[in-house]
């Protein structure tokens, strides 16, 4: 605590600063102790990841002034910019409150200061030509605040109402910043995501995702598994009793076999396709949210033949990943830093540490309807990672969910979906990726 005030003022060096910051420290009352505690706690509170006011912001956060510049002319940053202005006043004003709560605390203790007085008259002029150059500025602008209010302050109703007017303001004063810091930033226009595809056709099929295209969704939603052979599969169901009334599994089958089963759901018919065969016919038509999905018997690694068959295909560009599995997003992102790559998360939670994943490399976070929640969004969404939500079916709960400021629905009637998220607007989410891969390393 007290190796800084050692050093500056009383001109010692480090080691030595340190020895007596401890032993200072334990000549130190409870008071003091405490003193110093809280103010841990109040800085680990507020800002400490994740804290209840914001500590990173895209785009801003380990930026430098030209891109600074560029990004608030580009309009990216307007959403954001007073909560990290307000953050950062904050961070000001706690720090010199620190420094000041040291210091008198270093006096106490009978610490020394030693001042170099040759350096005295230099501080002291540039301290004068500081003064000089902001303080006509600073005058007329304080001039017109106590002029502002002398005359509010004179007139009956205040007189009146004083205790009143001063409690509403500072009520108003409170409201204002916690309204910063609790809307969340815009990171992209909501999309409509086809689960499986969609309904039109059996799912994960050429045709549920023709339903995708034709209700003008954003992304279709597929599954992979591996076939015996290693082919990355456009399928969900390890066993393949549900949809063909075979018991065998996928990872008994090779690609060609599957390829020769008919599957059928709500009356409909279809065949299995392979991830390559699904990305030609997606191309130009829509993108693509693929699941990577373990059966337990791969003798390959998913994460490499599924980037690589999207490689082949020169598919990059409209192709997003996610897995439940978080060893695979963990794969994925080691070998394809590139890739936009999402977690999944099945079940429920009751905290997200956004930070780790942010720093692990996730993109964004799929979640399931009854995890929604304010607050679970908010946090995500201002720490710069979109929020999708899986299955949305009813219009109103997609509603309600948009309202929350969710990134994305992910519905088995992709058009409901669409007709949802038509009326808000942002960057598309491919280009709210590119740009975030810009700052995420910072």
């Amino acid at each position: 605590l007290f190796t800084l005030p050692h050093m500056c003022l009383g001109a010692e060096r480090f080691s030595r600063a340190f020895r007596h910051s401890w032993s200072d420290l334990k000549k130190s009352g409870w008071k003091a102790k405490g003193l110093c505690a809280a103010y841990f706690f109040l800085w680990s509170f507020l800002f400490h990841w994740p804290g209840v006011i914001p500590s990173r912001f895209v785009g801003i956060t380990g930026a430098g002034l030209p891109e600074l510049i560029t990004n608030l002319l580009d309009g990216k940053l307007l959403s954001s910019l007073p909560a990290f202005l307000l953050s950062e006043l904050l961070r000001i004003v706690l720090s010199l409150f620190l420094i000041s709560l040291l210091t008198v605390l270093y006096h106490q203790l009978g610490g020394s200061c030693t001042l170099n007085t040759s350096a005295l008259p230099a501080i002291s002029e540039k301290l004068d030509r500081t003064r000089h150059a902001v303080g006509s500025v600073w005058h007329k602008v304080t001039n017109w605040f106590k002029g502002v209010w002398k005359t509010f302050s004179k007139r009956p109703f205040f007189q009146k109402h004083k205790k009143l007017l001063t409690a509403a303001a500072v009520f108003l004063g409170i409201s204002f910043i916690a309204g910063v810091f609790a809307a969340p930033p815009v990171l992209h226009a909501p999309i409509a995501i086809g689960h499986r595809g969609s309904l039109e056709g059996v799912e994960n099929t050429l045709e549920s995702v023709q339903g995708a295209i034709d209700a003008g969704a954003d992304y279709a939603e597929i599954d992979i598994l591996l076939s015996k052979d290693s082919i990355p599969m456009v399928i969900h169901d390890t066993n393949l009793s549900r949809l063909t009334g075979d018991s065998r599994n996928v990872y008994e089958l090779t690609a060609a076999e599957l390829k020769e089963l008919t599957l059928s759901q709500n009356g409909r018919k279809g065949q299995i396709s392979t991830l390559q065969e699904m990305l030609a016919y997606c191309r130009g038509k829509i993108n693509l949210l693929i699941e990577l999905k373990t059966h337990g018997h791969e003798t390959v690694d998913i994460a490499l033949q599924v980037a690589e068959a999207v490689e082949d295909s020169d598919a990059e560009s409209f192709c997003m990943f996610m897995s439940l599995d978080y060893n695979l997003v963990e794969a994925l992102r080691e070998l394809r830093p590139g890739f936009t790559i999402g977690y999944c998360v099945y079940g429920s939670i009751t905290d997200v540490d956004t930070s780790s994943l942010l720093q692990n490399g996730v993109d964004f976070l799929t979640i399931e309807e009854n995890m929604v929640s304010p607050r679970l969004v908010n946090r995500c969404l201002h720490a710069g990672l979109p929020v999708y939500v899986w299955t949305v079916d009813d219009y109103d709960n997609m509603n309600l969910y948009l309202k929350e400021n969710v990134s994305g629905l992910i519905s088995d009637y992709p058009d409901v979906a669409k007709l949802a998220v038509q009326d808000y607007w942002g960057d598309t989410a491919s280009d709210y990726y590119r740009w975030q891969k810009e700052w995420i390393e910072y």
